[in-house]
């Protein structure tokens, strides 16, 4: 009898985690503004012929995994950005209501620069990398 009341449990516990998800992010339509340094780190321009980057941003949680704007879900396979050629860029995006991950990417025609990555929360601002992000 004791083990069907841990499988019972165990049971239990699974379908919550996987009815989760949904609610995760259920109506937290949020702003994400991204501010970019004018250059890289190691004070490199962006791009080659010295212009502004390409964002694009990803979040990841652990509940729903990643989502790539403005398309996709993995960073190395971005090849359109939300905005061209800018160091200011605002994402209207479906948040948790808890921290997530965020990337900023400068997505290139070869290889995407990571401008930065780290956690930050709604109603934070955060400096991720080379970026200022604030999360309304």
């Amino acid at each position: 009898m004791k083990i069907f009341s841990y499988l019972f449990i165990v049971f239990i516990a699974v379908l919550f985690i996987f009815l989760s998800p949904n609610n995760a992010l259920a109506g937290n339509i949020t702003t994400i503004t991204v501010d970019v340094e004018k250059t890289k780190a190691g004070e490199q321009n962006w791009d080659v012929k010295g212009g502004a980057p390409d964002i694009a941003l990803c979040i990841s949680h652990s509940l729903v995994g990643t989502l790539c704007l403005p398309e996709g879900d993995d960073i190395d396979l971005l090849r359109l950005a939300e905005c061209k050629d800018s160091y200011h860029c605002r994402f209207s995006v479906e948040t948790p209501d808890r921290n997530f991950k965020l990337s900023v990417i400068d997505v290139d025609f070869l290889l995407n620069d990571l401008i930065g990555t780290g956690h930050c929360g709604r109603r934070q601002t955060c400096t991720v990398g080379q970026a200022i992000v604030k999360v309304d």
